[in-house]
């Protein structure tokens, strides 16, 4: 039988592949096409977990298109995401730079891996529905205007305050100022309830018809990638230890989590559960999402 942390990388392994595939434009591997797709969040996971063949893709995809990449949301990720995130993303943002122009952060300082680009792929077909923050990127530019669009676009409610927006992962000021900008366009009004300035977008329906297809199911990668990469970091830490030890661990962490968790309408499971019982219930999540299905979670 697999250990869990090969099972749990499997999955997502099948996660990353076919979010790729929504990038590069192929039908192989593909079950998300109905979701929306966060670039950020899909680097940060290909550069801590993909195999060298998985990387390699991104990084010739990155090479051509590194410029529909947000840097500040890649910023703010990495700084929440802490140290198991910063050494493998330097690493590939090292690599990336050294066959690119790009000019990514590194949070640690790596030498680049030896690689060469053998392809050009394909531009992304921005009109995909989970590419909607390409597609919005490429309208408004790179930054918090466009992925404030994508935000409002579908989070399947009209009102909004400008602290809802906030783990887009920019600055609230910025946010702010950006939102005035919006009520200035005629696309959405400002009102105030008690003592809370709240947003509404009264246009949305013109907006969707100008830009095409909205994508379905919404996931929060960010609150994703904030539960699932502190749990596989804690089953590779803990798996070779007895079984008392390690369930102990897990359950700690999973303690640490529980607001992450509840974001993602997940209930822990109880103090009592067993190694085993821990283990199926974490393959499940992730299995599900790399299937598509996120409806079960959320």
């Amino acid at each position: 039988m697999q250990i869990l942390s090969a099972q749990l990388d499997h999955y997502l392994i099948v996660l990353i592949r076919s979010l790729w595939a929504e990038f590069r434009g192929e039908e192989k591997d593909r079950r998300h096409g109905h979701c929306l797709i966060a670039p950020e969040e899909l680097l940060l996971l290909t550069s801590v977990i993909a195999p060298p063949d998985l990387q390699n893709e991104a990084l010739e995809w990155c090479a051509s298109y590194h410029h529909f990449i947000s840097i500040s949301r890649l910023r703010a990720l990495v700084k929440t995401g802490g140290s198991s995130i910063e050494e493998p993303f330097s690493l590939f943002a090292a690599t990336l730079n050294s066959i690119s122009n790009a000019d990514w952060p590194l949070f640690i300082e790596k030498d680049p891996l030896k690689f060469e680009t053998s392809t050009t792929p394909a531009p992304p077909q921005c009109e995909r529905p989970s590419l909607l923050y390409l597609r919005l990127r490429t309208l408004f530019g790179v930054g918090a205007r466009a992925d404030l669009m994508t935000f409002f676009l579908t989070q399947g409610k009209n009102d909004f305050t400008a602290s809802d927006t906030a783990e887009l992962g920019y600055g609230k000021r910025s946010l702010a100022d950006l939102l005035i900008d919006f009520v200035q366009s005629g696309f959405f009004t400002a009102f105030t309830v008690g003592n809370q300035r709240r947003f509404r977008f009264v246009k949305q329906d013109q907006m969707i018809a100008i830009l095409g297809k909205i994508p379905e199911v919404i996931p929060p990668w960010r609150h994703i990638l904030e539960v699932v990469l502190p749990l596989r970091t804690c089953i590779l830490q803990v798996e070779e230890n007895p079984q008392a030890i390690k369930t102990a661990e897990l359950h700690k962490v999973l303690l640490q989590m529980h607001d992450n968790l509840h974001r993602l309408y997940l209930t822990p499971p109880t103090a009592n559960s067993d190694w085993d019982f821990l283990s199926d219930w974490i393959l499940n999540i992730v299995k599900s999402y790399s299937q598509g299905n996120f409806k079960q979670n959320l």
